[in-house]
């Protein structure tokens, strides 16, 4: 058998374009997308957008949860919850600020509960 006898440069130029080519496939798998593979076991469920808008913490005021109250039965008729968590957020239950309106009606009078009442 007759040893082949190869070129110097020739051996240099396989062994680049064989380094090129594994750096261009281990970079490929490298940044591929992990964003398709399924999650692991441990990560807790979803929770539905309609428990987690409605959790209100313990301190919070009555007239809150009234509101709170009111919104859940719009919700449970129109079902605009999941949409409105999307685009909106949570609500901030604990930091909802509570105010008082008077009420400006002409011919009518204040009460002493600050409420107006009609006058005949």
């Amino acid at each position: 058998m007759i040893p082949l006898k190869r070129n110097p440069k020739e051996i240099s130029a396989v062994f680049i374009f064989s380094i090129l080519f594994l750096l261009v496939v281990v970079m490929q798998q490298s940044c591929k997308k992990i964003d398709n593979q399924s999650q692991p076991a441990t990560t807790p469920l979803a929770i539905a957008p309609e428990i987690k808008f409605f959790d209100l913490p313990a301190n919070v005021d009555s007239s809150v949860k009234k509101v709170a109250d009111k919104i859940k039965k719009q919700n449970e008729q129109k079902h605009f919850l999941a949409r409105f968590v999307k685009t909106q957020g949570y609500a901030l239950w604990d930091k909802a600020v509570k105010t008082t309106v008077p009420l400006m009606n002409s011919g009518s009078s204040q009460n002493k509960n600050g409420r107006s009442s009609i006058t005949g």
